[in-house]
């Protein structure tokens, strides 16, 4: 029926809390990155596993050149998205021409 959803009642509620379930096993977890620390081939995703989680993720800086515009931006981004999603498919992004800046000369 048009302008009726087809699930009314909305997401049926777990019988289990999947975090608390998570944060019960917290402490075995984190054991576990500590003794990942001592093999060399796990080390550094162990560490940086145990950082990101104590610390929080470092901030990403962007820098941006004043005379970028918005569409710019925007258009930058796409290409950087369909790129990745690209190559997660294993497709060669196509060649795309350079964006000509069309500010003029001072």
């Amino acid at each position: 029926m048009p302008g009726r959803s087809g699930n009314p009642r909305g997401r049926p509620r777990a019988d289990y809390d999947i975090a608390r379930m998570c944060r019960e096993h917290a402490p075995e977890a984190v054991a576990t990155l500590v003794a990942a620390l001592k093999d060399p081939r796990n080390k550094v995703v162990a560490a940086e596993a145990l950082l990101n989680r104590g610390f929080g993720r470092p901030p990403q800086n962007l820098s941006i050149e004043s005379r970028t515009t918005g569409l710019q931006l925007h258009l930058l981004a796409a290409q950087s998205v369909s790129n990745q999603l690209l190559q997660e498919l294993s497709i060669s992004p196509p060649v795309v021409p350079q964006v000509i800046d069309a500010t003029p000369a001072e």
